[in-house]
Formats: structure tokens, C-alpha cells, sequence
């Protein structure tokens, strides 16, 4: 039901494009016949139904209860492309149409300790997150460069639609809010986290901390869309598909 329910209110907002309806059938429907063969086939083992010829081997009855995890666990994802769940992925687990991953986090601001979840509340906001490298405190780095492209993103959107996750590796040594690109302390402040400090975010996730990435995560907790750090054009028009930019409203 989260899966279904998260972006219930989507394109209903005069903020989202109608085409975003074609994909509730596109991505819904087939994870609900997913579940119901699921259900047949998982009654039908403890039923009595299943005959002697049937033959049930033991490695379709780790294949069903595999997939019976999958549901329990919320990471069952139609495999039909739609504009909400893009196709491709860099490596690791950050894969269009599964629900991100909860890690651990050490907040700069003020040194707490928190879940990447507590960030990522089902209200109706995309969030960009982004998995800086480790040139992080290069100002003309890749990573300095994109934290601002996606800044000039955001202002393109409505307010309080898109916000910013900023993750940064293990770096070389310690820093200040003024050795980071200012863009970071006026738009997530308090989501610029250590993703090595307590879990380490990038193992966790596959994500190469000399490269890092971009992540879109939906309003549903879902990944919708994953790009090289840098490639922020492939977030905007991802983005695009989904929300209407200020300019066309």
C-alpha cells in the first residue's frame, strides 16, 4: 500500500503533467498481478492443491518464497518503462523502481545522528540526492559544479516540490561550511550529511566515492532515476516528465 499510496497525490497537483496518470496503470497493474500470482501460487503449496504430479522442487519453493520477500520487504518493481521509473543505473543497488535504501548518517550542521529515511517523509516532494566524490572541497571540482547546476534546477520547479540531499564521502581532511559551495548551507543545510562517518553510504549503495552520483527519489521513497555526478541534464529531464517547471504553469 505505501507503494501504491506515495504518489497518490502526484498528478492530481496542478504541478504535474496528466500524462503521469498512464503510469499508475503502466507500473501498478503489473506489480498487482505480480502479487496475486504470488498469492495463487503460495496458497495452492499449503492448500492440499498441488498434486503428487505436479512435482514442486525445491528450487520453485525458494523461488516463491523469494519473491513472497520481495513484497514483505517492498522491492517487487514492474519491469515495464514508464517516465517515473527511468531504465539504466550506474551499479550497486540504486536502481530505478526499487525503494532507496535506509543508511546511517552524520548530519555537519549539528553532529547528530540520523536515518537518510528521516529526510525522505512522504510529503508529496521529489528529492535530488547527491552522492558527492571525493573533490568535494575543490571548488572547480565536478562535485562543487554540480551541487550548483542543481540548484539552478530546482529554482526551475515550484517551491517546496524538489529539495537537495547532500552526501559527501571520507575526505582527505576536515572542513568548513565556507570550503563547500555556498549552495549547500542555503538549500540543505540540514541534509548534508558524512556518508562515512556512521554506515558507509557509498559501499552500501555501490557508489564509487572517487565518482559519486545523482539520485532522484520519488515522492513514494522509490529511486526514479540514477546519472553520473555531473550529469545533471539527465535529473532535469527526468524531472521534467513528472512536475511542471515554473515557467509553463
Amino acid at each position: 500500500m505505501y507503494h501504491i499510496n506515495g504518489l497518490a497525490p502526484e498528478p492530481t497537483s496542478t504541478d504535474n503533467p496528466a500524462s503521469l496518470l498512464g503510469t499508475y496503470q503502466t507500473e501498478r497493474h503489473e506489480i498487482a498481478q505480480q502479487l496475486i500470482e504470488f498469492d495463487r501460487k503460495f496458497s495452492s503449496m499449503f492448500s492440499g492443491q498441488m498434486g503428487a504430479t505436479e512435482g514442486l522442487t525445491q528450487e520453485e519453493f525458494q523461488q516463491v518464497f523469494k519473491l513472497g520477500n520481495g513484497f514483505t520487504n517492498d522491492d517487487v518493481k514492474s519491469k515495464s518503462p514508464n517516465p517515473v521509473t527511468g531504465t539504466d543505473y550506474i551499479s550497486g543497488i540504486l536502481r530505478p523502481g526499487r525503494r532507496l535504501l535506509n543508511v546511517r548518517l552524520l548530519r555537519h550542521a549539528d553532529g547528530w545522528q540520523r536515518d537518510i529515511h528521516d529526510d525522505i517523509p512522504s510529503t508529496g516532494r521529489f528529492r535530488i540526492l547527491c552522492l558527492t566524490s571525493t573533490d568535494l572541497l575543490d571548488r572547480s571540482s565536478v562535485s562543487a559544479q554540480t551541487l550548483e547546476a542543481v540548484t539552478l534546477l530546482e529554482a526551475q520547479f515550484p517551491k517546496s516540490i524538489i529539495e537537495q540531499i547532500v552526501l559527501h564521502p571520507q575526505l582527505h581532511r576536515s572542513f568548513e561550511w565556507n570550503d563547500v559551495p555556498t549552495c549547500v548551507k542555503r538549500q540543505a543545510e540540514m541534509r548534508f550529511y558524512d556518508g562515512s562517518a556512521l554506515d558507509d553510504a557509498y559501499g552500501i549503495y555501490g557508489v564509487d566515492p572517487a565518482r559519486g552520483a545523482l539520485v532522484v527519489v520519488r515522492p513514494d521513497g522509490y529511486v526514479g532515476v540514477v546519472s553520473c555526478l555531473g550529469d545533471v541534464q539527465k535529473v532535469d529531464r527526468y524531472l521534467r516528465q513528472c512536475i511542471r517547471t515554473v515557467a509553463s504553469n
